[in-house]
Parts: structure tokens; C-alpha cells; sequence
């Protein structure tokens, strides 16, 4: 009888060995999920922090980048303070009047070796007015009455004069004269006093941009 109970006993105290050895392990696998979860977690923040410096840093590269590109792409635009662009020649930059030229003023460009200035009307089938080449391009402005040789060399207009000879058109309608001004990517090789035909064919190929402004002038 004893020993039947001292079996009933021990069976009793290997169950709730086995008992607690399983609660042991179940503990252990939750402690062993919450870890989990909690690195899961660690790892699904970490990841939306990375993904938003990204972003920011994306969105940073992009305003410097549009930043740039807008501050550095400057339309090539000629300017003057004499008249508006499509307005009236005043009569002091005319035949009828001091006929000195008018104040030009430029935009950089971004690349180029020289510049050169072509004003002409095409009302009197083009008509050259003024040729000017080998401008530095550096160069920012011509001043008003422009002495020649100052800045560049000196082409021959179709009056047969070197320098600005300013609108003098027959009686009737306004003429138009554009001023033309030309960046070029080669120096220009051309003796002094050449005419606009002759610095046409000698810059062929080497314009890489083009302004115009342009007035009217009648009588």
C-alpha cells in the first residue's frame, strides 16, 4: 500500500515537473515573440525615418537643382535704355538728328569666345547700319555714341563709313532696325573695316546664340 503510494506520489511530482517545464517553455517562446515583435517594430520605424530623410533629402537635391538651373540659364536677351523694344527710335540716334549710337546693354552668356553686333533694316532690304566683331565676351555694353575701336573692330556699313550710321529712311512708313547681337564660339579672323556680308560667311557655323532688339523710325 505504501508503495503504491509512494508511486502515486512520484507520478504526481513528474507531472508537475513535466507541468512546469512546459509552462517554461511556453514563457520563453512569448518572451522569445515579444522580442521579436519588438525588433519587427524597431525595424518598421527605423525604415519611415530613413524613407523621410530621403524624401527630404530628395526634395532638398531637387530646389537646389531647379535653383541652380534657374539661376544659371539666363536668356541671352540685348537691352537699351534709349528706347523700347518694338517703340520708337528717338531722332538723336537718327540721320535727322545727332546720329550717335544708342546705349546697348547685354545678358552673359554661358559659353562662347566673342561677340559681334550687326544692326540692319530689313524694311530696305537690309540695309546695314552698324557692324561691330571681336567684342570680348566679357563684354556687357556699348555706351551711347560708341567710339569706334574702343571695344571690337570696326565693319563697314552701306553707307560706306566705318561706325554707326543711324535710321534715315525715305518718306512714309516707320522702317524697322534690329540690332543683332551674336555670340560666337571662334574668334572672328577678318581684317578691320569688313562689311556685315563678309562677317556673315566668316561666322558660319560658329553662332551659338542670337538677341535682337529692334525700333522704328519714319518720316
Amino acid at each position: 500500500m505504501h508503495g503504491g503510494v509512494l508511486s502515486e506520489g512520484s507520478a504526481a511530482a513528474s507531472g508537475q515537473d513535466s507541468h512546469r517545464g512546459l509552462i517554461g517553455r511556453e514563457m520563453s517562446v512569448a518572451r522569445t515573440r515579444s522580442f521579436l515583435l519588438l525588433v519587427l517594430a524597431a525595424l518598421v520605424v527605423l525604415a519611415a525615418a530613413c524613407g523621410s530623410d530621403a524624401d527630404d533629402d530628395a526634395s532638398s537635391m531637387t530646389a537646389d537643382d531647379d535653383a541652380t538651373v534657374s539661376g544659371d540659364s539666363q536668356p541671352f536677351e540685348i537691352s537699351s535704355d534709349a528706347f523700347e523694344d518694338g517703340g520708337t527710335i528717338p531722332v538723336r540716334f537718327t540721320c535727322d538728328g545727332a546720329d550717335v549710337s544708342p546705349r546697348l546693354f547685354w545678358t552673359a552668356v554661358d559659353e562662347g569666345r566673342e561677340l559681334a553686333l550687326i544692326v540692319d533694316d530689313p524694311d530696305a532690304n537690309g540695309f546695314v547700319h552698324w557692324v561691330v566683331y571681336g567684342l570680348p565676351i566679357t563684354a556687357r555694353e556699348l555706351p551711347e555714341d560708341a567710339p569706334e575701336g574702343r571695344q571690337g573692330v570696326s565693319g563697314t556699313n552701306d553707307f560706306g563709313k566705318t561706325g554707326y550710321g543711324g535710321p534715315c529712311p525715305p518718306e512714309g512708313a516707320p522702317h524697322q532696325y534690329d540690332f543683332t547681337l551674336l555670340a560666337l564660339s571662334e574668334p572672328v579672323d577678318l581684317r578691320p573695316r569688313a562689311s556685315a556680308a563678309e562677317l556673315r560667311d566668316a561666322i558660319e557655323g560658329t553662332v551659338l546664340e542670337e538677341a535682337r532688339y529692334s525700333g522704328f523710325y519714319g518720316r
